[in-house]
């Protein structure tokens, strides 16, 4: 993992999930802009897997479960 990503993935949440309260229906559509936006950036789906503790799109469902408050 690296720390680009970490860093990508901790600011990219607090833009684009908790910034926009993202709506849970939405979590498979949330994970495929957040790996296009990272790759923009030159990050690899990879580090961004492994940066989200092995599960992506868990990982941004619990986002935005917390951002709900659920």
């Amino acid at each position: 993992m690296s720390d680009a990503a970490s860093k990508f993935l901790r600011n990219w949440v607090n833009s684009y999930i908790r910034a926009e309260v993202r709506d849970p229906e939405t979590t498979d559509d949330t994970v495929f802009e957040c790996v296009a936006d990272a790759a923009e950036d030159g990050i690899s789906r990879e580090d961004l897997h492994a940066a989200a503790g092995g599960d992506l799109t868990a990982f941004i469902r619990k986002a935005i479960r917390e951002t709900w408050g659920k």
